[in-house]
């Protein structure tokens, strides 16, 4: 903890302590709870700069086993490196579907149809056709865009859908699932009445 912290941490402390002597009880809770409020506004941006360290970290990780890779290929260039950090990617995502498949969260569709309660599987073309990103997923609920969500309920496997404006990526629809509803049992145990 940098001095700076440890000495407004202490301050802090120092106050409540003095302000318990002249206050009542109330005012002596309410200064410890803000004290606590504090401390847990401060540990939740702790967390979440660890949080983007860990994001950073694997990023950097992910980049470096790329480029060993690339050299032991014999082909170190930014753009094999780029390469195989994006098949890595698309292995990740591939094994992130079958993981909820396997969980029994996503089935395969069985009519190829973009449904409600849809997962969708694409990869993004460009006007040229070159595959730009070579695999997309997400569920369609999170969608908020109206019209976007409208046009992908009209789409079904295989399609490709065009963008709206000019200079933006088509999407390929390469795998739909649909979300399985998740029944929650409870076990309810009777008590035991005596008498």
């Amino acid at each position: 903890m940098s001095k700076t912290k440890k000495a407004a941490s202490t301050t802090a402390a120092k106050t409540v302590a003095k302000s318990s002597v002249k206050s009542n009880a109330s005012q002596r809770i309410q200064a410890l709870e803000d004290l606590v409020l504090n401390q847990d506004r401060k540990f939740n941006i702790l967390a979440d700069e660890i949080d983007g360290l860990r994001s950073l970290i694997n990023a950097l990780n992910k980049r470096l086993n790329a480029a060993i890779k690339a050299a032991e290929q014999g082909g170190l260039s930014g753009e094999a490196v780029t390469r195989l950090i994006v098949e890595d990617n698309v292995k990740e995502l591939e094994e992130k579907v079958t993981m909820l498949v396997e969980q029994g969260l996503i089935a395969k569709s069985e009519s190829g149809k973009i449904g409600e309660k849809s997962f969708i599987v694409g990869r993004e073309i460009s006007e040229e056709g070159n595959v730009v990103n070579p695999r997309i997923q997400f569920a369609l609920p999170v969608i908020q865009d109206k019209t976007l969500k409208d046009k992908l309920l009209s789409s079904k496997l295989g399609d490709i859908m065009k963008p709206e404006k000019e200079g933006e990526l088509s999407l390929e629809i390469m795998e739909v699932y649909e979300i399985v509803e998740q029944k929650v049992e409870q076990e309810f145990k009777e008590e035991e009445v005596t008498e």
